[in-house]
């Protein structure tokens, strides 16, 4: 394999942002959602509020409606996980644009009929790529219990209030 002497041009740099192909952490990307979740969900999530819809619901109705009851678990629900969800994918928009140096790349998300290929679907699958992938999943679920059992020591008293 013959090595490249010339560094690449401004133009060859630009075409190549423009397609994606830039040096982009997905680890960085997702570690930074991680925390940033932990953080959330560890000193701003509202806990007090889903409990506090919940003792509405069984002290207010003596006869609950399932479809009152529906309607105030959905709207207790969105209350509290659309901002979590806005805030994960915000960091994520911020944290993708920061790596790709504050550019968007438009031929990186067109559709592209080569990556429906099942060949290329199986060297995917059974690839070494895929086992370091399993690799930093499984201790991404060990992060995230880890924040879970965080979350549950810091709020058992109030979720078990009677």
């Amino acid at each position: 394999m013959a090595n490249k002497t010339e560094k690449p041009t401004q133009k060859k740099l630009q075409d190549a942002s423009k397609k994606g192909q830039i040096l982009k952490s997905r680890d960085l990307t997702i570690s930074v959602i991680m925390l940033v979740g932990t953080l959330y969900l560890g000193y701003v999530f509202d806990v007090h509020h889903i409990m506090s819809i919940l003792e509405y619901i069984l002290d207010h109705n003596a006869k609950p409606d399932i479809w009152d009851y529906f309607k105030a678990m959905g709207v207790g629900w969105l209350k509290t996980n659309i901002p979590f969800l806005l805030v994960c994918m915000f960091t994520t928009i911020l944290v993708s644009w920061f790596q790709s140096k504050k550019q968007l790349a438009t031929e990186a998300v067109k559709f592209k009929l080569d990556s429906l290929n099942p060949v290329n679907g199986l060297k995917r699958i059974f690839g070494l790529k895929t086992v370091k992938e399993s690799v930093k999943a499984i201790l991404y679920i060990i992060f995230f219990a880890l924040a879970i059992k965080v979350f549950w020591s810091n709020h058992k008293s109030l979720l078990f209030k009677t």
